[in-house]
């Protein structure tokens, strides 16, 4: 991926420390610390585009903490994220574009230094395609870490040509199988390679999952 050059980075940092202290009252800063969040995001496999949003959030919060815009393809940052000490070593979590983001390191945190997180991000709904009638290996994009409730699936968005998705339980040593509007054994689908599936078709058809 494309690193962000270390010097100018820093020069970055440092400016908008200074600008932001200034910036900020002391009352403020003494309940309070800003980190600098950046580096690099891919959306879909590529550099993301200009325009692209990230969002990150602290521990539990619903609302994120820190927002910016990419305006260097594949780069963000750096963002100011402020939080009081007692939120200190809470999980960071990112969205790209508003669906939830792998994260490089793994498991950041807020601390007391300046986060590099290289971010990985898909870009709204996953599309299967089958070419034929047949089974189709089929996974969720390695980016995409959350599941997919199939009995929440309205059976009006899933192709008349899918008749079910086969998902071998490693633990049980068993298949399982899924069939649209009839519940079944399989009730999610996980992303980021934790399954792989199965799916039967009749026919040539394209599969749009909305991931949430």
């Amino acid at each position: 991926m494309k690193k962000i050059p270390r010097f100018g980075l820093l020069v970055a940092l440092l400016l908008v420390a200074v600008i932001t202290v200034a910036a900020y009252p002391a009352a403020v800063l003494a309940d309070a610390h800003p980190i600098a969040c950046y580096g690099d995001v891919d959306l879909d496999g590529a550099p993301a585009p200009a325009g692209t949003v990230i969002h990150i959030y602290l521990g539990a919060d619903v609302t994120p903490s820190a927002t910016t815009t990419v305006t260097t393809a594949g780069e963000y940052g750096p963002v100011q994220l402020w939080a009081d000490d007692s939120r200190h070593g809470q999980a960071l979590s990112y969205k790209v574009n508003g669906f939830p983001a792998t994260t490089n390191p793994a498991n950041p945190v807020f601390g007391w230094g300046n986060q590099e997180v290289d971010l990985e991000g898909i870009d709204g709904p996953h599309i299967w395609t089958f070419s034929a009638a047949g089974f189709f290996p089929k996974h969720l994009p390695d980016s995409y870490n959350g599941e997919v409730v199939l009995a929440n699936l309205d059976p009006a968005d899933i192709p008349a040509q899918v008749q079910g998705v086969w998902w071998y339980d490693g633990p049980a040593l068993e298949w399982k199988f899924w069939v649209p509007g009839a519940g079944g054994e399989l009730t999610t689908l996980g992303g980021g390679h934790k399954y792989d599936y199965m799916v039967l078709v009749t026919g040539a058809c394209e599969w749009e999952i909305l991931l949430p």
